[in-house]
């Protein structure tokens, strides 16, 4: 009968990591996996000392998580300039789909940089420049499972800006404006759950 020659298979070959994941982000990674965080919470009592910083809806401890409605917060005392901020994220099952989760950091009173995860599934980076204007990108699809968990990762170092969405490299940039200011999270037009939220200091981090 006629022989059959197998096809080969596959080479399978791995996608290789952006360069500033192995120059930049991983390093840092590395050192703060080996230290406690500067400060954390796991939103189980009311010690993180919260504060509304405009709020016409409401901010709760519930079941272990800090639930915003329509609520701008931040925490006193976490303004480190250098810092590595993690958080899980979820939408409520009823959310408006136009609902805006957002990481205001180096804020200066509303004017600074600002992480934005939406209902719909969008992620947005906006970056301000003091004079006003600002520079805005768009992840489309980016967290298409709006009820599930969202981990996100941001490291700011210096004029350097990493960050990650559910634990994978999403994006890099630098940017010499806002080089300090607080770490603000707002939720606007529905409610959103927070938890697990975890900040390092990483200012004696030396820079390669």
């Amino acid at each position: 009968g006629p022989s059959i020659t197998p096809s080969p298979r596959p080479t399978i070959t791995a996608t290789p990591l952006p360069e500033w994941v192995t120059d930049f982000a991983q390093p840092i990674r590395d050192v703060i996996s080996l230290r406690p965080p500067s400060f954390q919470d796991d939103f189980a009592t009311r010690s993180g000392r919260w504060t509304e910083d405009y709020c016409t809806g409401s901010m709760k401890y519930i079941e272990g998580e800090l639930v915003l409605e329509n609520c701008r917060v931040f925490r006193p005392n976490i303004d480190w300039q250098d810092f590595t901020l993690e958080v899980d994220v979820r939408f409520l099952e009823g959310t408006d789909p136009s609902t805006e989760w957002a990481l205001h950091f180096r804020d200066l009173g509303n004017s600074g940089h600002v992480l934005s995860l939406y209902h719909n599934g969008t992620l947005a980076i906006t970056f301000t420049q003091l004079h006003g204007a600002s520079n805005r990108i768009e992840f489309d699809n980016s967290a298409l499972s709006n009820h599930q968990i969202h981990h996100v990762l941001l490291i700011a170092r210096g004029d350097q800006f990493a960050f990650y969405l559910d634990n994978q490299p999403l994006y890099y940039t630098q940017n010499d404006e806002y080089l300090f200011g607080r770490c603000v999270f707002f939720v606007e037009s529905g409610i959103v759950a927070m938890d697990n939220f975890k900040i390092w200091d990483i200012a004696d981090i030396p820079t390669t």
